[in-house]
């Protein structure tokens, strides 16, 4: 510890508030002058000062009666229970406020310690490390009161405020910077896509998919028969989750399964959410949740077919006029098949995959550029906050 600082209990710097319980006829603006912050507004995005951004509001006379005590500016609210608690967001109170029984609330502690010191300090403290870690994480306010926070005196705290004010005010200018150019990278590709695919060339052939492709659904043998393990005389069921992820895969008896597919099969995601994702990559048998699009080659490639299938208008289309019971999105196969589509010669088909997929890589290489450079960000946010508190800002 830098000579000069001191390390303290939380609870001798502060003044650790306890929320009260919410009452829940009084929700809504307009019923009080007192912002009645609930752990959901922890979870909010946007600015992390809450302005009058609290969706409820008490009277003086209510927060009385529910024995709720006043958080004064300055102070420092965020959750004590729940996964909120491992985003670690939190608050700045700016009028007097209340808080419910599963958020915690920080006053400085005046001569003590400079609010924004509190501020900053506790962005960088892994709140999570200090809860029970249970299924639904708590934090006690016997445990807030004894977490260790490094003290310097009053003029090098605020010194500290100021050096991470103009650090962060910067980072936040090329965070946003960053964000707007992996949207546009991402964009980039579905810009190219539309102007590609869809028919804005006046020669083009028009059917309708039905008449060009045929749309094979899957088969469902009973879970009883899965297999977590491949063997003889087995098969993979590809079920839609499997095409992120192979940590579930199972497998079935081959002579179980009615419908097949191979890598380079358009597979379609029948149920939501979200509907209609368009796949392919994987080999095996494929469940009822899926459908394959089985092109008439003579007129459309696979690959054509594959990015048409991939275009936000159809996927709207299908968004649109499918639904499933239960509140589940399902495709409807008439409707896709009545979906128009234009299509070139298959020669030209080619040349526009190829452009597309020239694009896609160039498309995927610019997104994972800009997305190594937010976490070079995050990590950089977060050394210069391990910085200022070990006292090696200069």
């Amino acid at each position: 510890m830098k000579a000069g600082w001191e390390v303290k209990a939380l609870g001798e710097v502060c003044e650790i508030h306890s929320g009260a319980g919410f009452p829940k006829d009084l929700q809504g603006e307009g019923v009080g002058e007192y912002p009645f912050f609930k752990v959901g507004d922890m979870n909010a995005d946007g600015n992390e000062q809450a302005l009058i951004v609290a969706n409820n509001y008490v009277s003086d006379a209510v927060r009385r009666d529910l024995g709720a005590k006043l958080i004064a500016p300055g102070s420092v609210v965020f959750p004590k229970v729940g996964g909120a608690i491992a985003t670690n967001k939190k608050r700045k109170i700016v009028i007097p406020s209340c808080v419910d029984n599963n958020v915690m609330g920080l006053t400085p502690r005046i001569g003590r310690i400079v609010p924004d010191y509190l501020s900053w300090w506790l962005d960088g403290f892994d709140i999570y490390e200090f809860s029970n870690k249970a299924a639904l994480p708590s934090i006690t306010k016997a445990t807030v009161e004894a977490w260790p926070i490094p003290l310097p005196p009053l003029d090098e705290q605020k010194r500290i405020v100021a050096v991470l004010d103009a650090a962060f005010e910067g980072l936040t200018r090329a965070r946003a910077h960053t964000e707007t150019n992996l949207q546009n990278a991402r964009e980039l590709f579905e810009s190219a896509l539309g102007f590609e695919i869809l028919p804005n060339k006046r020669d083009w052939a028009e059917y309708t998919l039905g008449d060009v492709c045929q749309f094979v659904g899957g088969s469902q043998p009973p879970k009883s028969d899965f297999l977590p393990n491949p063997g003889d005389g087995l098969v993979r069921l590809i079920q839609i989750r499997d095409y992120k992820s192979d940590a579930k895969a199972v497998y079935i008896p081959i002579k179980l399964a009615r419908r097949f597919c191979n890598p380079e099969d358009i597979m379609i995601g029948r149920y939501g959410p979200p509907i209609f994702q368009i796949l392919r990559g994987i080999e095996g048998a494929y469940n009822v949740a899926l459908m394959k699009a089985v092109p008439i080659e003579k007129l459309m490639s696979k690959n054509f077919l594959f990015y048409f299938l991939k275009n936000r208008e159809i996927l709207q289309y299908v968004i649109d006029a499918s639904s499933r019971a239960a509140g589940q999105d399902g495709v409807n196969k008439d409707a896709l098949e009545a979906y128009p589509i234009s299509l070139p010669s298959t020669d030209e088909q080619v040349a526009i995959v190829a452009r597309l997929e020239g694009i896609q890589a160039n498309s995927r290489e610019l997104d994972r550029h800009y997305r190594a450079k937010l976490a070079d960000l995050d990590a950089l946010r977060q050394s210069l906050l391990q910085k200022a508190f070990a006292g090696e800002l200069t």
